[in-house]
């Protein structure tokens, strides 16, 4: 086993010089392996920011447990023939000021 341990440094380099000369050989493998590899690796960093700015950060806001979603919802009255407008509002337990200007 210690004599695995010692021969790998040497296995790596001889790999490397290896893999150099088959890429000089064939550039057009190379380009090809070179554009796979950076579209992948493009690819998984777009990705992970995505995923890192919509679900992992918090919000930018001070009391996030505070924020409000409203939004105007239209309902079709089909017995009377009429469209109805409503608000409808969800927000946390301290939405007092949203009441007051509702009413």
């Amino acid at each position: 086993m210690l004599g695995l341990r010692r021969a790998w440094p040497a296995a790596l380099l001889h790999d490397t010089r290896y893999a150099i000369r088959r890429l000089v050989r064939e550039p057009g493998f190379a380009a090809t392996a070179i554009l796979t590899l950076a579209v992948g690796i493009g690819a998984c960093t777009a990705m992970f920011s995505i995923v890192q700015a919509v679900l992992l950060r918090p919000f930018g806001v001070a009391a996030p447990g505070r924020l409000v979603v409203t939004w105007v919802g239209h309902t079709h009255d089909s017995t009377v023939g009429e469209l109805r407008t409503t608000t409808i509002a969800i927000c946390a337990p301290a939405c007092g000021p949203l009441r007051t200007w509702r009413s």
